[in-house]
This record gives C-alpha cells, sequence and structure tokens, in this order.
C-alpha cells in the first residue's frame, strides 16, 4: 500500500479539528475526512457508505457460523439422496474481470449493545480473501482508549467476500476506560465502559485494502436456509441447510434481541440438499441428520464484549470470570442467526 504523503501533518491536523469542541465538521458519514488512517491511503473506488442502516431491515436469507471440520458421509455416499431435492446452483462465473476494489462499499448496518455490525458490499466480479476496514470515532472526555497509531480509530479485516455478494463483520465496540488515580497501569478499580457507542460517534468509515482469493468465490446466500431451534439447556441456536445442488461455505453470527452480538459453533461446510450426512457424535460443532439431509447445527459461543461488564471495575469483571462471555436463558427466546457471508467455491 503506497504510503500517503503528509502523513504527519495530515495526523496533527485531524487530531486538532477532533478535538476542537464538537467534531461537527465530520458528523455525516459520506464525508471525506483525507487520508485519516495515519500513514497509509486508502485505495481507489472504496468510499465510505453513509451509516444508520434500519436495525430492522433484516437481510432476507442472510445469518452467519464460525468454521468447523467436514463430517463423514454416511454409508449411502456423498450423491445419496434423502428428503428435499437439491436446486440448480448458478452456473459459474468467470470471475476476476473488474478492476480490484471496483464495486466495493462499506457502512454501519447495525450497534447490538457492545458488539458493532458492519456491511461490505462488492459489486463486482472480483472475490476477496481479505478485506481491511478503518472506522473513525468520536473521542471521550475523560477516557483511555486502545487507539490505533495515535488517533481514535479501529482497523478490522474481514473474512472472504464472494463476487456481487454482501456480507456482515462483527466487531467489538472499543472500551472507553476512566483510569482510577494517575497511573497509567491498569489498576483495580479502573472503571471500563461499554455502552458507549452511538451512530453519531462513528465519523468516518473506509475499505483501506484487500487480498484478493486465488479462488473465485461466487455469492450463495439466496441457496442458504434456516430454522429457529433455541434451547438454553444445549446452548443451541438454529440449524443450516443448502437448498442447492453445490456445497455451501458459509459463517454466522448471533445477535440476542436488540441487546448483543456473539459468536457461534458451528461447521462452516453445508452439503449439497439431499445428501444424507451421519449425526457427528456429541462434539460441536456438528451436523444433525436425524431427517436425512445434513443440517449444521449452530450453538451458542460467547458474546461479544458483554453489555454487563459495562461500568464495571477490572476487579469486578476479573471476580466475574467467564459467567460474563455466557448468554442467560432469556436471551436465547430472542436470538437471531446471522448469516454474515456463504458462497460457491468455483475453480
Amino acid at each position: 500500500m503506497k504510503r500517503m504523503k503528509n502523513a504527519w501533518l495530515c495526523a496533527v491536523l485531524l487530531i486538532g479539528v477532533l478535538f476542537m469542541g464538537g467534531c461537527e465538521s465530520f458528523g455525516q458519514l459520506g464525508q471525506t475526512v483525507g487520508g485519516w488512517v495515519q500513514g497509509e491511503e486508502t485505495k481507489p473506488g472504496t468510499g465510505a457508505s453513509v451509516p444508520g442502516q434500519n436495525p430492522d431491515n433484516q437481510p432476507g436469507e442472510t445469518q452467519d457460523g464460525t468454521s468447523g471440520e467436514e463430517t463423514a458421509v454416511s454409508e449411502g455416499g456423498f450423491g445419496a439422496q434423502g428428503g428435499a431435492a437439491a436446486e440448480p446452483a448458478p452456473a459459474p462465473i468467470p470471475g476476476g474481470t473488474d478492476e480490484e476494489g471496483s464495486g466495493l462499499s462499506i457502512s454501519l448496518y447495525r450497534i447490538a449493545g457492545t458488539a458493532m455490525i458492519f456491511r461490505i458490499e462488492n459489486e463486482s466480479d472480483v472475490s476477496y480473501s481479505s478485506v481491511r476496514f478503518a472506522w473513525l470515532f468520536r473521542p471521550q472526555k475523560n477516557g483511555v482508549f486502545a487507539d490505533e497509531n495515535g488517533l481514535p480509530q479501529m482497523v478490522n479485516a474481514s473474512g472472504e467476500i464472494p463476487a456481487y455478494g454482501t456480507v456482515y463483520e462483527l466487531v467489538a465496540v472499543p472500551d472507553y476506560t476512566v483510569l482510577h488515580g494517575d497511573s497509567k497501569q491498569e489498576n483495580p478499580d479502573d472503571v471500563f465502559y461499554y455502552n458507549w457507542l452511538t451512530e453519531d460517534d462513528v465519523l468516518d468509515l473506509r475499505i483501506v485494502d484487500w487480498e484478493v482469493s486465488d479462488t473465485v468465490l461466487q455469492d450463495a446466500s439466496d441457496w442458504v436456509e434456516q430454522s429457529s431451534e433455541p434451547d438454553a439447556s444445549t446452548g443451541r441456536l438454529a440449524t443450516v441447510w443448502n437448498r442447492s445442488d453445490t456445497p455451501i461455505r458459509f459463517q454466522a453470527v448471533a445477535i440476542y434481541g436488540t441487546e448483543q452480538g456473539g459468536f457461534v459453533e458451528c461447521t462452516d461446510y453445508l452439503p449439497p440438499a439431499g445428501v444424507i450426512m451421519e449425526e457427528s457424535g456429541g462434539e460441536r460443532p456438528r451436523y444433525d441428520g436425524t431427517e436425512g439431509n445434513a443440517r449444521a447445527i449452530v450453538y451458542a459461543a460467547e458474546y461479544l464484549s458483554p453489555a454487563c461488564k459495562d461500568q464495571m471495575t477490572a476487579a469486578e469483571i476479573a471476580q466475574q470470570g467467564d459467567a460474563l462471555y455466557q448468554p442467560d436463558a432469556p436471551a436465547y427466546e430472542s436470538c437471531q442467526v446471522l448469516i454474515t457471508r456463504a458462497w460457491f467455491e468455483r475453480s
């Protein structure tokens, strides 16, 4: 990536502007604030999208889960049929004919408690193994952030971005720490704030870098379906399956009502519809083979920077331990499994 000219000067000017009583000139995410990722230049053609998407405007069939291992196919063979008939997947696309970075855009989809969900849209036939994006947020008075490059910003990386696909990334809101006393080191009485961020606090958002995939990734979100099966006693949230005749890779996260986001445990492989696979033991992630078709079982993993840590001291957080990271029973009843990406791998 090219080094931005006059990076030091731009950073100094930006910091000065941000701390001048209000930051209103950057209040709209669609406005350009220059190369604010210090020492870096945003790749061309990847400007920010406007935030504030309607949280109720949920994507059609999309939902996501973390990667796992493929389980064994039953004695019936990989092509064995049972249950619903497979629908033809779309014909493979050649991929890679458009300019790299063209058609890429990013927006803030929603904030769920202490979890932020970003949406990355790819309107080109180029597929990516990873895309890095940065977002600049409003500094808080009397607080200390784990900032990057001396600016109140975070830089995150996505996973796979299929051609002509839309994906979602769940990241934690940066914690806002009020130090106890003058010590710069962590103190048991330091207080952590997680629920401080609103859409208005996000000043700018942009894609800064990417890696093109060696394999063509073709969007498969329209061929993934799920059923909600919340069970607090087992941690089970849903089952996900493939209704096409072609294997699919996918990922997912969980959103508990509007209050919190979290990771899930789930295989990332969906065999073609009708394929019979053995139900895989009691280990997670696994498939459910009771109905003949392989369905990936989605389990709750852990909250992402759980909201209950908000305004707790470092000592209190340490005392609570793992209990802070587990969703309670009522949270399961309002849980949505969001499929963040789904794709066909085309050779």
